[in-house]
């Protein structure tokens, strides 16, 4: 089973949300290494602790979100409830090595699916909104060195997972200017302009790339040869012979080209999870050989399958629960209806 581990990589330089998720990375890194070397029971009392670690520090994240006035409060309770339907609904056994087995694959499926101000980390009224997607299509992304790392073109979810497997994921920024902020910019549900300032956000800007490059620590000479490339395969229309290559099916390019110049440091956010538990067309978690297991449901965000891969195919996060939780408890009530009905009683 693919192992997890601490590394101050992940720590965001809060004190208290860091020792939080290093214990629960940690918990889960010691139910992984007991799964795989056969220790089942341990694996099941180390997943348990892992579930109420998790558990006590989302309940902690959400009072801090509640007292800042955060959107996302409800969205993240209704996500919750979602990804707590399968332990619900079969309790966790010792001799359930394949069940158990999954749940640890399910809760190491860590997978982020949106691009965020840097400033997310430390400030709660940057998550989980404004995204910064439409300004990375129109734009670029750098590295320290002002080298391009991405296909920007194929989209948040793309640039965020691509940045999130980078030996240095808090090391990206995306580079714009003025029509490109006026335009893109304002283009989303809550847009980076305005809402990305109004709330402490931070914009680096500069009247030249020089400067820019300056302000951001990154080598003058090679951001601009970056972007002068980079304008040019724009307007030869030839965005395809960049390294990386810059798609165009999803989004159109824009000139980076008239000051001020503008960027945002970036980090990978995740709003809900993909991949996890393998399901069939009813909601009911199936085994390895694809039979569906008795009595197990899973719906929502705890689900694989439907998303994911080298496309990285993307449904939404309340569609998916929405049409995989109808889907599964549809199944359940005819099942327990039929368990009823001859007699054996409902429920297992």
């Amino acid at each position: 089973m693919a192992g997890i581990g601490w590394s101050e990589d992940l720590a965001i330089g809060v004190a208290a949300i860091d020792g939080a998720h290093r214990e629960l990375v940690e918990s889960l890194a010691e139910a992984n290494s007991a799964f795989d070397s056969g220790d089942v029971r341990a694996a099941l009392r180390l997943l348990r602790r892992f579930l109420s670690a998790f558990a006590n520090h989302f309940a902690v994240e959400q009072r801090i979100l509640a007292a800042a006035g955060s959107d996302a409060v409800a969205a993240r309770d209704r996500e919750w409830r979602t990804s707590q339907f399968v332990f619900a609904a079969h309790p966790l056994e010792a001799d359930d090595v394949e069940v158990l087995g999954q749940l640890l694959n399910c809760a190491n499926a860590w997978l982020v699916d949106h691009i965020l101000c840097q400033d997310a980390l430390t400030n709660e009224k940057l998550w989980p909104y404004p995204w910064l997607d439409e300004l990375v299509m129109a734009g670029l992304v750098v590295d320290r060195a002002g080298v391009r790392v991405v296909d920007e073109g194929r989209g948040g979810v793309h640039v965020t997972n691509r940045i999130a497997k980078l030996d240095d994921p808090l090391g990206t920024t995306v580079i714009f200017d003025r029509p490109i902020w006026n335009g893109p910019g304002t283009e989303s549900i809550i847009p980076a302009n305005p809402h990305l300032p109004r709330v402490g956000g931070t914009i680096v800007e500069a009247d030249t790339l020089e400067g820019l490059a300056e302000k951001l620590g990154i080598p003058a000479d090679r951001l601009e040869a970056t972007v002068a490339a980079y304008n040019a395969a724009v307007d030869a229309g030839d965005t395809a012979g960049l390294t990386p290559p810059r798609s165009t099916g999803r989004a159109r390019p824009f000139p980076v080209r008239q000051g001020p110049f503008m960027a945002i440091r970036l980090v990978a956010g995740m709003t809900y999870t993909m991949g996890g538990i393998a399901i069939d067309d009813h909601g009911r978690v199936r085994r390895e050989d694809g039979t569906p297991i008795g009595g197990l449901f899973a719906a929502g965000a705890t689900t694989g399958g439907l998303e994911g891969g080298d496309a990285i195919g993307y449904v939404g996060g309340l569609t998916k629960s929405s049409v995989t939780g109808l889907r599964a408890a549809e199944a359940a009530a005819a099942e327990l209806g039929r368990a009823g009905s001859d007699g054996s009683g409902v429920g297992r």
